[in-house]
C-alpha cells in the first residue's frame, strides 16, 4: 500500500470513450491523478478532464498517437 504522502496516478490509453472514460470516472473518485490518453478524440478528452476537475478530481488530457510509431 502507497504512503499517504505519494501521489496516485494513472494514464488511461482509449480514455476519452467507453470503458477507458468509465475507468478515469473511477480512478478520479477515487482520488487517482488521471491521464485521459486519447488517439483522435481530443473533444471528448478535454470535455471528460473539465468534467473531472468540476467534481473535486485532478485530470488532463494527453494525447497518445499510438499508432503512429514515430
Amino acid at each position: 500500500m502507497p504512503e499517504a504522502s505519494m501521489a496516485k496516478a494513472l494514464i488511461v490509453t482509449g480514455g476519452s470513450s467507453g470503458i477507458g472514460a468509465a475507468l478515469c470516472r473511477l480512478a478520479a473518485r477515487e482520488g487517482w491523478r488521471v491521464w485521459i490518453g486519447y488517439g483522435e478524440g481530443s473533444g471528448r478528452a478535454v470535455r471528460l478532464a473539465d468534467d473531472l476537475i468540476a467534481a473535486g478530481g485532478s485530470a488532463a488530457p494527453i494525447a497518445l498517437p499510438l499508432r503512429n510509431p514515430d
